[in-house]
């Protein structure tokens, strides 16, 4: 959001001499939501496939030189930590999924893939926006992932990561940028700081500053909001501070 997409969204004019105030604003906030949404709201962690080992379940180490060609991409990858014990892998919202794999992260944001999986089924809401896939009931069944564990003992943050290619959420959907706006309305009243809320009271000589998520109206911040909070939690990442994870 820029200043401009402000007054778009809500029909202010930001008043002359306070551009630097609303833009400092805008991205306090936008901090905020993606510590909410547990994602930048540009996309990053996006990787490459490196190549394929010629042998299911195989782990190059420091070896890449005898790969097998990538695939065609797409969309783009993310890599996620898995439990292989969980019935829902939590990714990031994603409008389509094409791929998942069983990769090793290299360096230059690429990844080698150790096994295709497949019987990739994705879950969208209402909205058509997916937040997770469902594992499949053969996977992690392998004769070399047993053995793989306990030659290397280790598990996904200490190995293999869970690739996904998709069409990722990349763009702001309307009900996400109103709530946005909402909140730069909110933290732009002079009452309060761009650190959230703060209220500075002198008495008797004596200042002092108290935080409360509720205006001096007795009105909610908007990430704070029922309402808001229902939109915030359709687009909500599994590393959100908001997120209700399946299990």
């Amino acid at each position: 959001m820029d200043l401009t997409k402000f007054t778009e969204l809500t029909g202010i004019q930001v008043p002359a001499g306070q551009e630097a105030k609303y833009t400092a604003v805008i991205r306090r906030t936008k901090s905020v939501l993606e510590s909410m949404l547990g994602y930048s709201l540009k996309p990053k962690n996006l990787y490459t496939e490196k190549g394929k080992v010629q042998y299911e379940g195989f782990i190059p180490m420091e070896d890449f030189n005898f790969l097998l060609p990538p695939d065609e991409e797409e969309g783009t990858y993310k890599l996620f930590p898995y439990k292989e014990s969980d019935r829902y892998f939590h990714i990031d919202p994603y409008n389509n999924v094409y791929k998942a794999k069983l990769v090793v992260p290299t360096n230059d944001n690429e990844f080698v893939t150790i096994l295709d999986l497949d019987n990739v089924v994705a879950n969208k809401n209402a909205g058509g926006i997916g937040k997770f896939i469902e594992r499949y009931w053969q996977w992690f069944t392998w004769q070399w992932y047993d053995s793989w564990k306990l030659r290397y003992y280790a598990i996904s943050e200490q190995g293999l990561m869970l690739a996904v290619e998709a069409d990722w959420l990349n763009c702001y959907p309307d009900d996400l940028m109103y709530v946005w706006a909402d909140m730069v309305m909110y933290y732009t009243d002079p009452n309060y700081s761009i650190l959230g809320n703060i209220a500075t009271e002198s008495i008797e000589g004596h200042s002092w500053s108290r935080v409360n998520r509720a205006s001096a109206t007795g009105a909610l911040a908007p990430e704070y909001q029922a309402e808001n909070v229902q939109i915030l939690q359709r687009y909500t990442g599994p590393f959100g501070t908001i997120a209700r994870n399946p299990v």
